[in-house]
């Protein structure tokens, strides 16, 4: 599954399955690395782990958006 991180609130993360957009509330203390808004994070079996590749491609893309937009 992949999520993107949409706020952090104390040990509270909450995410966006980016399949669904079902919202989900993870306790921060079971992902075990530093989160920021807009992250892509993976889970499997049990583990959380950073798509830097996802959240970089979708950084661009949104970044893009709002270039075209001042144009």
């Amino acid at each position: 599954m992949k999520y993107v991180i949409d706020r952090i609130e104390g040990d509270i993360v909450t995410a966006f399955e980016l399949d669904t957009d079902k919202v989900i509330k993870i306790d921060k203390s079971l992902i075990g690395f530093d989160l920021s808004d807009g992250m892509i994070i993976n889970y499997e079996n049990g583990i959380y782990s950073f798509d830097q590749e996802e959240t970089d491609k979708r950084t661009k893309k949104i970044k893009n958006r709002f270039d075209s937009l001042k144009e």
